[in-house]
């Protein structure tokens, strides 16, 4: 499997419950945009514009000129695109925290946030100039920047994805045993009838999700 494919991502216990729920994506570090436009794009017009004046004059070797222009395009996007991106993923887990393997948007070092007690509102993909974010809405009030700089294709894209991973775990919850269930992102507090002696969960602290 190529490690540059977007993917969902699933995790499941012995007894086919879900134990996490996401999805891995890749998205285009926007430092990068400049540096295609400089060494791929701006080349490649030269070279159609030279190809033109060629022909025009009737030089036999203007096709030779315009593929080898063609070509070295081609593999410069290439080149750039696989350094230029990054990999990005966001993983719901069962006991109510939320991992980023590859970090967050200008927190590579966050790979862990929110936690039991935190519940997610709603994950959406926001536009700004011709660019789309994706935001994650909690219930205690705070978000969390998932991505940046995307296509607004690819903002929705994967703010369903995302959305569908979270239900799938939420339902696979619903399903388990009272006992079994975990205390997946966005869960209701536990029931007092579910809940008795002195080992019973208690509700976590107030706290920020990433400091």
């Amino acid at each position: 499997m190529s490690e540059w494919k977007e993917e969902p991502i699933r995790e499941h216990d012995q007894n086919g419950h879900l134990t996490a729920s996401g999805y891995k994506w890749v998205e285009l570090n926007p430092s990068a945009r400049f540096p295609i436009v400089l060494f791929a794009l701006i080349p490649a017009g030269l070279g159609a514009i030279i190809t033109f004046i060629m022909a025009a004059r009737g030089d036999n070797s203007a096709l030779l000129f315009f593929a080898i222009c063609a070509g070295a395009f081609v593999f410069g996007v290439r080149a750039l695109k696989r350094v230029g991106h990054r990999h990005r993923a966001i993983v719901f887990q069962s006991d109510g925290f939320i991992s980023a393997p590859f970090g967050l948007w200008r927190r590579p070092e966050v790979k862990m946030f929110a936690g039991p007690g935190y519940g997610v509102a709603s994950i959406e993909s926001r536009n700004e100039s011709i660019y789309a974010n994706i935001e994650m809405y909690l219930t205690n009030g705070e978000n969390v920047r998932l991505a940046y700089g995307l296509w607004p294709n690819d903002g929705l894209r994967i703010a369903t994805q995302l959305n569908i991973a979270l239900q799938e775990l939420r339902m696979s919850a619903a399903m388990a045993p009272v006992s079994a269930a975990p205390a997946y992102p966005g869960a209701p507090a536990a029931s007092a009838s579910a809940a008795s002696g002195p080992q019973a969960a208690q509700p976590a602290r107030a706290r920020r999700v990433i400091d």
